[in-house]
Order: C-alpha cells, then sequence, then structure tokens
C-alpha cells in the first residue's frame, strides 16, 4: 500500500471514529431527556424533553406598573390589544389594578397566551382575567379556588384592537370589565366591595404591595426577557395628579417559595421613581432600570 493510501485510510478511520463519538454523545443526551434552548436574548436553560409537547415553566415573573395617586370611585383605561410572547409562546398580560378603602385589591384584563395556573403551558390567543386580593391577610380570594380568574371572550379579540378595562362599584360589588371597542366584544365578572366606595392612591394609603393603575405582567421562561414590544395604556377622560412608575421581576420556582418566601416568589430586582406630578404642558416622563424604558404623562402609560 503506498503512502497516499495509507494516510487516506487513516483519515477514513479518524474520521469514523469522531463520527461515532458525536453519534453517541448525541443518543444519550437523548436518552437522558434534557435539551438545552437558548432564546433569541441569550437566555439557555435545560428542560425536561417531552415530546415537543410540553412547555418549560415560566417561572419568572415580571411587573412594569404605573401606581396612581388619588381617588376614584371608578376607573377606565383603555389598552392596545398587543400579540406578543417570549421565545416558547408565553405571553403578557394587560391588567387594571384597584385598591379599595377596605382594602381589598381587584384586578381585571386580557391576556395574551397567558400562562396556566401551574406555569407550565398556556392558553392560546386572549383570555379574560380577574382576581380579588385581601390585603390584610395577602390571600387570593377570588375565584375561589385561587389564582387568576379566566376564560374565552364572547368573540374574538384582533391585534391592535383597543380594549377598555374598567373597575367599578355598583350595587354593594366591583365589576372587572373589559371591551373591545372595535369588534364589540365584552367580558365581566363581579365580586363583593365589602362596604368599599372608592379606589385608593399611592398618596391615599401607607399599603406598599397593592396599588390603584394600570399594569404589564409577563410569565416568562427565562429571567430578564427582553425584546417586548411597546403597549400603551391610555384614558383621556381623568388625568392622573400624580403617579411613581415601578419595575420588578421574581422567581416564581417552587424553591423560591419554599425558601421562606412569600407566594409571590423570590424577589430578583424591583425599582420605583419618585413622585412624577405630571402638567398638561409636559410631555412624557420616562423611567429606565435594568435595560427597560417605560413612560408616563398624565393620560398615558407605556411599558416596554
Amino acid at each position: 500500500m503506498g503512502a497516499q493510501s495509507k494516510s487516506i485510510l487513516i483519515f477514513l478511520v479518524a474520521l469514523i471514529l469522531v463520527s461515532s463519538v458525536l453519534a453517541i454523545a448525541i443518543y444519550a443526551n437523548f436518552l437522558s431527556g434534557v435539551l438545552t434552548h437558548t432564546t433569541s436574548n441569550s437566555c439557555s436553560l435545560s428542560f425536561s424533553y417531552s415530546g415537543g409537547e410540553g412547555k418549560p415553566t415560566a417561572q419568572y415573573t415580571r411587573q412594569m406598573f404605573l401606581a396612581l395617586d388619588g381617588k376614584y370611585n371608578s376607573i377606565v383605561y383603555n389598552v392596545s390589544a398587543v400579540e406578543q410572547s417570549d421565545t416558547f409562546g408565553y405571553g403578557p398580560s394587560y391588567l387594571l389594578n384597584g385598591l379599595s378603602d377596605k382594602l381589598y385589591w381587584y384586578q381585571v384584563g386580557l391576556a395574551w397566551n397567558g400562562a396556566n395556573g401551574n406555569l407550565s403551558g398556556y392558553t392560546s390567543g386572549f383570555s379574560f382575567i380577574y382576581e380579588v386580593w385581601n390585603i390584610s391577610s395577602r390571600q387570593s380570594i377570588y375565584p375561589p379556588d385561587g389564582g387568576a380568574g379566566g376564560g374565552a371572550f364572547h368573540g374574538r379579540i384582533n391585534n391592535a384592537d383597543v380594549v377598555a378595562i374598567s373597575l367599578n362599584f355598583s350595587g354593594g360589588n366591583v365589576t372587572m370589565a373589559a371591551y373591545d371597542w372595535n369588534s364589540g366584544v365584552r367580558a365581566s365578572a363581579s365580586y363583593s366591595a365589602y362596604g368599599a366606595s372608592t379606589f385608593l392612591g399611592g398618596n391615599q394609603t401607607n399599603v406598599t404591595i397593592a396599588s390603584t393603575g394600570v399594569m404589564t405582567e409577563w410569565h416568562q421562561v427565562c429571567a430578564n426577557f427582553v425584546g417586548a414590544k411597546n403597549v400603551t395604556y391610555w384614558n383621556s377622560v381623568i388625568p392622573a395628579p400624580s403617579a411613581r412608575i415601578c419595575i420588578d421581576e421574581s422567581d416564581l420556582a417552587p424553591s423560591s417559595i419554599a425558601n421562606g418566601q412569600s407566594s409571590n416568589g423570590r424577589l430578583l430586582f424591583a425599582n420605583c421613581s419618585s413622585r412624577i406630578t405630571y402638567d398638561a404642558t409636559e410631555g412624557l416622563q420616562s423611567f429606565s432600570f435594568k435595560g427597560i424604558t417605560v413612560y408616563s404623562d398624565a393620560h398615558r402609560f407605556i411599558t416596554d
């Protein structure tokens, strides 16, 4: 055998050995049931493989909210219904919050591909969501089975539709409602007001764990996920006198909750602006934290 033939043979043998090692490694990785996924913002994680049908846990939740000052007998904000999701399909919730003068906290809004109660998987499309908390006991009390109530709208909400989300006192209850101005689709839920008649702004109470105002909340697979589209909330009727803007993110993993943390998980970061007093002649005010920038004025709140 010539020298050239020997070199070719050695090369082929080496190639076969390398291919075999790679094949064994790939097969072992498949058998172990662990794959690594990377999101568009370079978030890498490992999770159990389930034939492509399961979803990784959306264990991180980010909140960007406008905490209003003042007192309100009813609150209505419009929001642009933006379809957007992280790499794994989970989308945000667009919410209106109201803290009553009896210290019950009401929340209503809509979610796009909102995370299910166990945070493993989501409900596709836009869903109507609502929840009530007893702030004194820090417990979710409605719906009675715990967690945010959800349901389908009676019709279709399309991307970029304008949806009014509202909280109103009526007949001893608080009505939590959503109405699509484009399609006429609506949904609502009602729960006891416990004798309350007013929603309190931040300058009317010393409660720090709940606020009155609007919020974008997003359950995500990756911590510090970026790349969201802007969402605008606006109220053209009653200007906000002043407010604070807050941004936070928590880890809701069971281990985080078990280690002496609250049901809201382990807080990863949080920051609020100083109180912003709005002037009708001024433009949007911005607040940035952890690479996130949000904007507000007397009538609008715009989140990343």
